[in-house]
Order: structure tokens, then C-alpha cells, then sequence
């Protein structure tokens, strides 16, 4: 099945010739700034307030959750990290 064939792969960050330990420091680094990201466009969307015309109370967090998936991206990438598709056991 095709579907289950996509549920045995995932991705992951690569760089070649990284030992664990780096990838380990660069991975919690821009965690940490994607982190810090998400908080002030949260922090953002609470001080604007709710739109009255949009009945989803949850803008903020989803607003917040792309701005830190993004910045991670970013940093991960400014390192020179790749994403690779990996098969799953």
C-alpha cells in the first residue's frame, strides 16, 4: 500500500561530516530561537486582541506555531543543515 509505504518514511536535518555532539548543540540552539520567535508572535497576537470577525480564538498559537516551525528552518538551513528523507525500521 502506498499509504503505508509514506508512513515508513520520515525527514531529518543532515550535514555531512557533523559529529553527534554538533548537530546535538545546533539542533537546541535554534530550538531555542525559534522558541523565543513563536513566544513574541504569540505575545504579539495576545496584545492585538481577538478579532471580532474571527470566530477561531486559537489564531495566536497557530500564528505562533508557523513563525517558530519557520525560524527553525531557517537556522537549521544557515548552518548548513538539509533535510533527508529517512526510512523508518
Amino acid at each position: 500500500s502506498v499509504l503505508l509505504l509514506a508512513a515508513c518514511v520520515t525527514s531529518q536535518w543532515q550535514k555531512a561530516g557533523v559529529p553527534p555532539s554538533q548537530w546535538a548543540l545546533d539542533e537546541a540552539q535554534c530550538h531555542d530561537e525559534a522558541q523565543g520567535v513563536g513566544d513574541h508572535v504569540y505575545r504579539l497576537d495576545q496584545f492585538e486582541g481577538p478579532n471580532s470577525t474571527d470566530p477561531s480564538q486559537d489564531a495566536g498559537d497557530m500564528d505562533a506555531y508557523v513563525a517558530m516551525n519557520q525560524a527553525f528552518t531557517d537556522c537549521m538551513r544557515e548552518r548548513g543543515y538539509y533535510l533527508a528523507a529517512v526510512r523508518g525500521q
